[in-house]
């Protein structure tokens, strides 16, 4: 079975949650499954602004990419640098802004050139 986890921030907090994604007519939460951060099982109500689904992959530095992140290409000199959003849409994750239309996500993990920067919810103005 293949794992499936979330991220929101926090209402009360602003700090990320993680976990399993909870919605309950316009009201979100995550079921936090960290018993280090929060220990047993709680749940946090997040702003659904900021709500994005784990990929099933890591960048190149092992860090977790969600819908929502900000990635670059990581690859080399001969690259144009480029920023893009990780969305969702009809057919599963895809890359938006900025990316060059003969790249997709895929191509960049197999590569080990994608490379999480940042995220809409922290850091807007990497796309602005």
């Amino acid at each position: 079975m293949r794992e499936t986890k979330f991220r929101g921030k926090s209402l009360e907090t602003g700090e990320w949650i993680y976990g399993s994604l909870i919605q309950m007519n316009n009201t979100f939460s995550i079921m936090s499954h960290d018993i280090y951060a929060h220990p047993g099982w709680q749940r946090f109500e997040v702003d659904p602004e900021t709500v994005g689904q784990w990929l099933g992959i890591a960048d190149r530095k092992g860090v977790d990419v969600y819908e929502g992140d900000f990635v670059e290409d990581a690859g080399d000199k001969t690259t144009a640098h480029w920023i893009s959003a990780v969305e969702w849409g009809d057919l599963g994750f895809y890359l938006t802004h900025g990316h060059p239309a003969e790249r997709d996500l895929w191509e960049l993990y197999v590569r080990d050139r994608l490379l999480v920067i940042g995220n809409g919810a922290d850091n807007p103005e990497l796309l602005a």
